[in-house]
């Protein structure tokens, strides 16, 4: 079967680039925090091939599309999806979608347990992805104010052109114990 045609993943977490970064800012919240990422599915035009290869779409873009859904203490952020390239019904996340053609929008934090390089990959990437981590994300105390079209913010930005098989990529970032990076 062939994998899914349009989907964007947007996730405000995980580190991924050609390269490695030296270092990314995080901050120190005394409260507790819940595991897992929190999730945001928007709808995305069926056979849009304009948006999916745009920065400033994955930057804050599919968010003037309709919210199709909330959830959250997703902790295990994978999924893979097959289908054919008609519009078809589906579930990700237990919310009900259009399985062929939506965004997918996750935050949350990363709290190191030692310093160092933490080494960070997204694999079978398709349509495309755009990841930020620490002060390229969003503000530590206010993770629902993310700057609107932060594109050029990200730490990776990978799209799949239509006619290729699915991408991977991983890339690595120096990281402080004890300390939240979202």
């Amino acid at each position: 079967m062939p994998s899914l045609r349009t989907l964007c993943f947007i996730a405000s977490l995980l580190v991924s680039g050609s390269q490695a970064r030296d270092s990314s800012i995080g901050c120190y919240i005394s409260s507790d925090l819940s595991p897992g990422f929190d999730v945001k599915l928007y709808d995305y035009t069926f056979n849009d091939t304009i948006h999916y290869t745009d920065p400033g779409f994955y930057g804050g873009g599919y968010s003037s599309n309709k919210l199709l859904g909330t959830t959250d203490g997703i902790i295990d952020p994978d999924f893979y999806i097959t289908g054919p390239r008609t519009p078809y019904s589906g579930e990700v996340y237990g919310i009900p979608i259009h399985a062929s053609n939506f965004a997918a929008e996750l935050t949350g934090y990363f709290t190191p347990t030692k310093n160092g390089m933490y080494t960070f990959s997204l694999d079978s990437i398709d349509d495309g992805a755009m990841v930020w981590l620490g002060d390229s994300a969003f503000d530590c105390c206010n993770p629902d104010d993310q700057t609107p079209d932060n594109s050029g913010a990200s730490i990776m930005f990978i799209t799949k052109p239509f006619d290729k098989d699915a991408r991977s990529i991983t890339a690595s970032v120096y990281l402080q114990e004890g300390f939240q990076f979202s």
